[in-house]
């Protein structure tokens, strides 16, 4: 929380128990928090809750491709582009690809476990400051 107030969300949902499999979601929706490594912490708290407490194989997530912030950020935790669906997601009257991303249990455990401790976060949770 910044000054009590919370920054962003971090979430999952469409949980496939048979495959092992959700997607994930983060948001930092104060402007002035971007850049902090709020949204990378919060998923790698994600990923190690999801692959550890969860026991889940894979997770999922994407962004439209003006997201570098985003791209960046995924890339550090451990996912990996998959594919991309081509000027599919408009912003700002600009089209832009959407582009889809995965990470294994395997190689999301090791980069949780190498930046920080494994959390039982709950369903939905605030990211704060």
């Amino acid at each position: 929380m910044a000054n009590g107030c919370p920054i962003g969300i971090a979430d999952y949902r469409d949980i496939d128990p048979f495959a092992g499999r959700a997607t994930v979601g983060i948001v930092i929706g104060e402007r002035n928090r971007w850049g902090g490594g709020y949204g990378s912490e919060a998923l790698r708290l994600l990923l190690g809750h999801l692959f550890g407490a969860c026991r889940l194989r894979r997770v999922e997530l994407d962004t439209w491709s003006g997201n570098e912030r985003a791209i960046r950020a995924f890339r550090r935790a451990g996912l990996v582009e998959e594919g991309r669906r081509r000027a599919s997601v408009r912003v700002g009257g600009e089209w832009y690809d959407s582009v889809m991303f995965g990470c294994s249990a395997r190689s999301g455990r090791r980069v949780v476990t190498r930046h920080s401790p494994w959390s039982a976060a709950s369903h939905t949770s605030a990211v704060t400051a």
